[in-house]
């Protein structure tokens, strides 16, 4: 197939003028222009390409849905339970918006990359998740688009609007039903100690505080990101779970993962150790036994950003720059209860039991 610019030189025109006759702006073209142009256009079966298309347009009706990290928990990110979910609420909130999706790998944080295939596709707008702040701050400056991340915490005033969670609160929340339930020992685990992970750690780390137990880094595991990796980290921890009794960590993904080494090992959960996880993902009702976890609301939380994204891109009001989304604490058999029902809850947290 010739290219534009061949025809362009074919005829005598410069490119554009071929472009204008492919996509019908002729304003400007004579008719005899046009009917040559045709006839090459016609004769090569020309088909426009369609970022090419939708460049001549003020709205492409397009999306982008940026994944800043092509990996999580060593599995390709797209396999994550979380990310499916979430991709999954933004398609349907964005068709019935009347926008499709286009699904942009970052390719671990490559700015470069997001800018460069937004641009060439004029998507009206960018749903961010995978960015800490210095990364959204260098797209800014590279791309000129309305833009919604998701789960970031900025460090300072900076033109943004996020949609997160209470993963401070959710952390506090396990925290507290583990005290209530005698384990003062508790660890913390998580893969990383930023964004997300970082906070639910506060929040768990907190609530120990608040009720006079010693609660440091010694608390905090930090696990590898290699599965081969942490499997080597779980052996050499396994003395230490037991004797403090129960584990929360900051994903089901990783408290699956934990249960099934730990009663590979002979360890029975929780009648030696009590688990919890974090996200309430489809899987930790079906886990055995079935995990006590902290809920966010992934489908909500992805019909939030694409319903702001749309009203930035139609230029409507947005009264807050950072929603956050509400936890709820999922009681299931991972945690061995002290007493037939725990211990009463503060009125400022919930309790599901399912």
């Amino acid at each position: 197939m010739k290219r534009l610019q061949d025809i362009a030189d074919q005829v005598g025109v410069s490119r554009t003028t071929v472009s204008n006759v492919l996509h019908g702006n002729t304003k400007k073209v004579s008719k005899e222009m046009i009917r040559k142009i045709s006839e090459i256009l016609n004769q090569e079966n020309y088909v426009p390409n369609t970022s090419s298309r939708e460049l001549t347009r003020k709205w492409s009706c397009i999306i982008g849905l940026v994944l800043g990290y092509s990996r999580i928990h060593g599995i390709p990110s797209l396999r994550d339970t979380f990310v499916a979910e979430f991709l999954s609420g933004v398609e349907e909130t964005a068709h019935r918006n009347g926008y499709y999706v286009m699904l942009i790998n970052g390719q671990d944080k490559n700015t470069d990359r997001v800018a460069e295939i937004a641009s060439r596709w004029n998507v009206d707008g960018l749903v961010v998740l995978g960015l800490d702040e210095k990364k959204y701050k260098e797209l800014r400056r590279q791309l000129n688009k309305y833009m919604v991340l998701i789960d970031t915490y900025p460090e300072a005033e900076y033109h943004y609007v996020n949609v997160g969670t209470d993963d401070f609160g959710g952390g506090a929340m396990i925290a507290k039903y583990l005290l209530d339930n005698g384990y003062t020992q508790a660890i913390f685990a998580a893969e990383c100690d930023t964004g997300a992970d970082h906070y639910r750690w506060k929040g768990f780390q907190h609530q120990m505080r608040s009720a006079g137990i010693d609660c440091g880094e010694e608390r905090h595991i930090l696990l590898p990101e290699d599965l081969s990796l942490r499997r080597v980290m779980y052996g050499h921890y396994l003395d230490r779970f037991v004797q403090a009794r129960a584990m929360a960590l900051a994903s089901d993904y990783d408290a699956a993962e934990v249960m099934n080494y730990l009663q590979d090992h002979g360890i029975q959960v929780p009648e030696q150790v009590s688990v919890t996880g974090f996200d309430d993902c489809i899987y930790a009702e079906l886990m055995h036994p079935p995990l006590t976890t902290v809920r966010q609301n992934v489908p909500a939380k992805a019909e939030a950003a694409v319903e702001l994204l749309v009203r930035l891109i139609r230029q409507e009001p947005v009264e807050c720059k950072n929603y956050v989304q509400p936890v709820e604490l999922i009681c299931r058999n991972s945690v061995r209860e002290s007493t037939p029902n725990a211990a009463p809850w503060s009125k400022d947290l919930h309790k599901t039991h399912k």
